[in-house]
């Protein structure tokens, strides 16, 4: 079913959870990750998807959370 190009993603991804439950291991065991091998194995139509090139983007922002409140003097934070 996973490699039919004629059947939806949804179908692909279901073909894919089903697979995954059958596996030696509870059933929802692993969390997300088998929500995650399911969605790659869908997008990939395969039941051994790869992902040779991951990455990871972290961002961040000073939001003024760790500025001096006028309340506790000058070593106090909003932390």
């Amino acid at each position: 079913t996973l490699s039919d190009s004629k059947q939806s993603f949804t179908a692909k991804y279901e073909a894919a959870r089903l697979y995954i439950d059958s596996l030696a291991k509870p059933v929802g065991s692993l969390g997300t990750l088998e929500d995650w091998g399911a969605r790659m194995a869908a997008l990939q139509q395969t039941t051994t998807p790869k992902a040779d090139s991951a990455a990871c983007l972290i961002f961040a922002a000073d939001h003024g959370v760790a500025k001096d409140t006028s309340e506790g003097g000058r070593n106090c934070s909003a932390y």
